[in-house]
């Protein structure tokens, strides 16, 4: 039995051994075998991008690097040509496409990026990336000018900007209307791209509402509409029967007439009712210039200045220029007139009052007028005259004699008055309850004097016509 056992022995090691062999060898097969499959599974990708890779749900698998980027290059455009961004504001619509914007795909690094899976590593990392690593999703890398994108905002916003415009003052028919404000608006441009900007970087379709601020401006209909009390009026007479004269009146009056002068605004005439021209409306003349009665076109208009300076005085607004005539004038007393001339001599005052003032100005009958409007915001107890005071008088200078061979001999017409030269202060006087509380100086005024003109006849005739003989 003993021996028996030991032949058994021997025998069952040998067919274990033939066992595990086969198995072996079976294995080293299966080894081999995989190998060389994997091997070939790899190497059909050797020129191409995997199967299952995807860039921007563009399918590339099985394509070399130069088929993927033609085909990514064809379709992105596609897509692109019908991507866009809508701009709103209220009913307003601006529709961006995509290709305005200078973008740019780094098509050859997504590619690269996309062959790599199942080309690099070993064997079976390659293998793994190609079996398991099925529908992979890659995204290109988008770059765009930013400054582009705001320079198109910038364009459409000078679409929607719109300066802020004062509430109108008119007045007409002796009653006050007004024009309703305007609020201005002005598109944030910085915000606005910021919104379009991140779509952009998204690479998203969308609607972007614009973004703007509303700029209220300084006078509305609530402020104007305080403007009706009058501060400060005076009219001044003229001769009828002097026509150009009274046109020229007529004529600067209606170009006054209407103005608003703002809070802490310096009003100038000569900017309003100038230039002094025919295409105007102007007619020559007779205008003190130098001392002397002149034809000039547009004289008489100074009496505007005049009736408007005194207006200002009643009205205590700081008097920035005033200049008096050269020789006193009959509308007004002295110290109290005002001339321009040009762009030498201006008429200008500053609204010192915390609401616009409105100036009407009208002529009516033999008179000009000049009405100033404002807001009183508490009735004032005082009351203001103005005082002018001669201090210096200087006597004319000698007639000047003019010899006139149409005059009859021994005749003589004096044709210019003399005058005396003045010196004159004018003061305002304030009153509270019929009591003077303050005297103050206004101005210092200076006329020129101006010797007489006769003209003396030097004609002789020695025979004359009687009247009936001449009949």
């Amino acid at each position: 039995m003993d021996g028996d056992n030991l032949n058994i022995r021997p025998r069952k090691l040998v067919l274990f051994l033939k066992v595990l062999i086969v198995i072996l060898l079976a294995i080293g097969v299966l080894v081999i075998g995989a190998y060389f499959y994997i091997r070939k599974v790899v190497c059909s990708y050797k020129d191409t991008i995997c199967q299952g890779i995807w860039i921007e749900n563009i399918s590339v698998g099985g394509l070399t690097k130069e088929e993927a980027k033609e085909k990514l290059i064809k379709e992105v455009q596609k897509n692109e040509y019908n991507k866009k961004i809508v701009l709103f504001y209220e009913d307003k619509k601006w529709i961006l496409p995509y290709n305005k914007w200078d973008g740019n795909y780094d098509y050859d690094e997504i590619l690269h990026k996309a062959f790599s899976i199942g080309h690099t590593g070993s064997l079976i990392e390659r293998y793994k990336d190609i079996r398991f690593n099925k529908n992979r999703l890659l995204f290109l890398s988008y770059t765009f000018d930013e400054e582009t994108v705001y320079n198109q905002i910038e364009a459409l916003a000078k679409e929607i900007n719109k300066e802020p415009r004062n509430a109108i003052l008119k007045r007409q028919n002796d009653r006050f209307q007004i024009e309703n404000e305007v609020l201005g608006i002005e598109m944030d441009v910085e915000s606005t791209a910021k919104k379009v900007i991140r779509l952009i970087s998204e690479k998203r379709e969308g609607v972007v509402e614009v973004i703007v601020n509303k700029t209220d401006p300084i006078y509305t209909k609530e402020i104007l509409s305080k403007v009706k009390d009058l501060v400060g009026s005076f009219s001044t007479e003229f001769d009828l029967n002097n026509t150009e004269r009274v046109n020229n009146l007529t004529v600067a009056a209606q170009k006054l007439n209407g103005q608003v002068i703002n809070v802490d605004e310096v009003f100038s005439l000569n900017k309003v009712i100038s230039p002094f021209t025919v295409e105007e409306g102007y007619t020559e003349a007779p205008a003190i210039v130098n001392g002397e009665l002149v034809p000039d076109i547009g004289g008489g208009v100074c009496q505007i200045a005049s009736t408007l300076y005194n207006a200002v005085l009643f009205a205590d607004l700081e008097i920035l220029e005033r200049t008096n005539h050269s020789l006193p004038v009959s509308y007004v007393e002295l110290g109290r007139d005002a001339t321009i001339a040009g762009d030498q001599i201006d008429f200008k005052f500053k609204n010192t009052t915390s609401f616009p003032i409105y100036i009407e100005s009208y002529v009516r009958g033999n008179k000009v007028y000049v009405n100033l409007y404002g807001c009183k915001e508490e009735e004032s107890p005082y009351t203001i005259e103005f005082e002018s005071v001669v201090v210096e008088t200087t006597p004319p200078p000698e007639d000047k004699i003019v010899y006139d061979s149409t005059l009859e001999k021994g005749k003589e017409i004096v044709t210019v008055k003399p005058l005396e030269g003045k010196k004159v202060e004018l003061y305002k006087k304030i009153y509270e309850n019929g009591q003077l509380i303050s005297k103050t100086l206004v101005n210092t005024s200076y006329y020129r004097p101006r010797g007489a003109e006769i003209h003396i006849g030097t004609w002789e005739n020695k025979v004359f016509i009687s009247e009936s003989e001449d009949q």
